[in-house]
């Protein structure tokens, strides 16, 4: 696996498993101030980035959110488990789906196949208590058996979410999906926004207009909404004790919602940030090491010492 190439597998017994936050942004780009995006200031992201190992050259399977959510956690991409596009986002335990839900047209054509075991079925058969906030959109639902859900991942319920495993004596994995900065952004004509137009530097493909400019800015302003977001999660492992025995996730989903990006196959699109922080991981790396969004689950399992499921004609 990539991970394997430099170094981060962890030497791990299943009873000292760590717990694992995966944390993946939405429709957010390499921008980080840890890689000197003009005008941007991420200081969580950047203490992942700089305190683990940073991928310049992380690539995920497809540029929309439900495809490259579905080869995150299947090691496989969608032309083989049937999710190519997006799909209903029914965020909901399978057991409380409506019956409108259940038999929807794209709910139903739109999914991964039976037969394709996800990162969250091998991670609750191998002993984590898994939660979910944000969003799901993938599908179906009894795929992704998580134990819990939360819309919002407030400091308050990420505490009772790691109490929760420590009470059931098992590591936890917890998916944080922060919808920044998904559109609609903060809008700087009515709203203060942290971000100046002036100090920025849109792509170079784009024209470099006021609007353009404004635009932009309010992108990266909502690139620092979801770091506040990030830090509250952070300060919830630390309240906790367990910040020093979890390994960190950061990832985007996909490119920015803008000419060449999402729903493109230009680099734009589909070049995100990725970050792995935490115990066994070399600290303050960065590498240009080529990892796709198929390398995830087994690259993530290998470190973890759990063996990747087999698929039957696959």
């Amino acid at each position: 696996m990539v991970l394997m190439l430099i170094g981060l597998a962890l030497p791990c017994v299943a009873a000292e498993r760590p717990n694992v936050l995966f944390v993946l942004t939405e429709d957010q780009g390499q921008h980080l101030s840890y890689l000197g995006t003009p005008g941007l200031k991420t200081p969580n992201m950047d203490r992942i980035a700089a305190s683990g190992t940073y991928f310049t050259n992380a690539y995920v399977s497809y540029p929309v959110c439900s495809a490259s959510k579905a080869a995150l956690f299947t090691g496989h991409y969608g032309s083989t488990t049937g999710l190519v596009e997006n799909t209903h986002d029914f965020f909901v335990p399978a057991e409380m789906l409506t019956d409108a839900q259940k038999n929807n047209k794209v709910y139903q054509r739109i999914r991964i196949a039976d037969k394709f075991p996800t990162l969250i079925e091998v991670l609750k058969d191998n002993g984590y208590q898994t939660a979910v906030s944000g969003k799901l959109h993938v599908a179906p639902n009894e795929k992704f058996p998580y134990d819990e859900w939360f819309r919002g991942a407030s400091r308050d319920r990420v505490n009772q979410m790691i109490k929760a495993s420590k009470a059931a004596d098992k590591p936890f994995f917890f998916l944080c999906n922060i919808q920044a900065p998904h559109r609609p952004y903060r809008n700087s004509d009515t709203t203060e926004i942290g971000v100046d137009p002036a100090a920025v530097q849109p792509p170079a493909f784009l024209p470099d207009t006021p609007v353009i400019r404004k635009d932009w800015a309010e992108y990266l302003d909502y690139v620092q909404v979801a770091d506040q977001r990030l830090g509250v999660v952070l300060k919830a492992l630390e309240d906790q004790g367990v910040a020093d025995d979890t390994i960190i996730i950061l990832m985007g989903d996909h490119g920015p919602p803008y000419h060449r990006g999402k729903m493109s196959l230009y680099q734009f699109g589909t070049n995100v940030p990725l970050a792995f922080a935490g115990p066994g991981i070399p600290s303050g790396l960065q590498t240009d090491a080529l990892f796709g969004g198929v390398d995830m689950m087994p690259t993530l399992l290998d470190m973890l010492d759990i063996k990747s499921p087999k698929t039957e004609g696959v």
